[in-house]
């Protein structure tokens, strides 16, 4: 594959925090501290320059900020602040009652990575249980029927939102 150039003119919206917290996955496992010291400065450079991480309304959007803040919530003031804004954001979407009107509409996929993302970082859930329990009883039953070209990611995502190991800060 060819690495020179970048693929694609655009970045996602959560690729370089997604590259951060590989690479301080990598740093707690390296035998060698200093080996991906210059890529987490790197990209820490990018956030920097990006300003505060932007979290949308998207169901998926929302899990996977909380799932990236969950690996820097103990020592990393901003990945609490990016967590404290999912958490709100997704208060908002239970409470005005945004998640009742179009579920149908709704990719299952991106559902389960709200419930992972919760699952997470949450460490006292107890709030959310039981909406996360009536999402997943919602959708056990729809996740067959959607395109098939999503059954995959929709299973992949609904076992690891069921089972979250993710949350296993072991490696930090």
């Amino acid at each position: 594959m060819d690495m020179s150039r970048p693929l694609v003119a655009s970045e996602g919206n959560a690729d370089a925090l997604d590259v951060y917290a590989a690479f301080g996955l990598l740093a707690a496992l390296a035998k060698d501290p200093q080996y991906p010291a210059t890529e987490i400065a790197d990209y820490q450079r990018v956030i920097d320059r990006k300003g505060q991480h932007v979290v949308s309304h998207d169901m998926l959007d929302l899990g996977m900020s909380l799932w990236l803040a969950h690996w820097g919530t103990a020592s990393n003031s901003s990945a609490q602040q990016l967590g404290t804004r999912c958490i709100e954001l997704f208060d908002d979407l239970l409470y005005t009652g945004s998640l009742e009107g179009y579920f149908l509409r709704r990719l299952a996929f991106r559902d389960f990575g709200a419930m992972l993302g919760l699952r997470c970082y949450l460490a006292d859930r107890s709030k959310y249980e039981s909406q996360i329990h009536q999402l997943i009883e919602r959708w056990e039953h729809w996740v067959v029927s959607q395109l098939e070209d999503l059954q995959a990611i929709n299973r992949v995502i609904f076992a690891a939102a069921l089972i979250p190991g993710g949350n296993l800060k072991f490696l930090c």
